[in-house]
């Protein structure tokens, strides 16, 4: 996870890609995360529910994930790359889809598309990516991303 600490030196340079991101705000605290959705059907959407997810860890990054969180959008099945980012609209909710209690949603919301997306193979290739969680745990619809794998992401995008 990436500590604040080490935010400030990070932050100018995106600031200006993500647009309408507060460095109040961010240094409040977001975190950043990797969700698999159709960011075409979150366009049309803008807002949704992100719900159905079954898996333990999977569950436990929705339930850590807060208003303001910023998430990559990863198309799993077409196209298998990183096409937007999407921005955490509340905290985490029941899921009404589940028969028990402990599964949990949120609201997420397109923040904007990027500009080139950034395939699974371009990710792989990058040394400083290799141990990212979209790569260890790729069978996970919801997975943490650090601030510089988060920030790796966006400039591949702009390459």
């Amino acid at each position: 996870r990436y500590k604040q600490g080490n935010f400030e030196a990070g932050y100018n340079h995106i600031e200006a890609r993500l647009g309408g991101t507060s460095q109040k705000e961010v240094n409040n605290r977001v975190d950043f995360f990797a969700m698999k959705y159709s960011w075409d059907q979150l366009e049309k959407d803008g807002i949704a529910f992100w719900d159905g997810v079954r898996n333990y860890q999977a569950r436990n990054n929705l339930a850590a994930m807060q208003n303001g969180d910023l998430c990559l959008f990863y198309h799993s099945n077409e196209g298998k790359e990183v096409v937007g980012i999407a921005r955490v609209t509340g905290t985490a909710k029941p899921d009404p889809t589940a028969d028990v209690a402990t599964w949990v949603g949120v609201d997420v919301a397109p923040h904007r598309r990027l500009k080139k997306p950034v395939g699974l193979a371009r990710i792989k290739s990058e040394p400083s990516l290799a141990q990212m969680g979209l790569l260890r745990q790729g069978r996970l619809s919801v997975v943490e991303v650090s601030r510089e794998e988060f920030d790796i992401i966006v400039a591949l995008s702009e390459q």
